[in-house]
């Protein structure tokens, strides 16, 4: 996985508000995911 790029996008306000609801919930699980790992 891209971590640094994943980093940049979670750490940005701005482009996390523009993103779909889907793509908010997709990431939340991913954090969860590697939160578990």
């Amino acid at each position: 996985m891209a971590s640094g790029a994943n980093n940049r996008r979670y750490s940005s306000p701005a482009g996390y508000g523009m993103k779909s609801k889907s793509q908010k919930i997709r990431d939340q699980l991913t954090i969860k995911k590697v939160n578990i790992l």
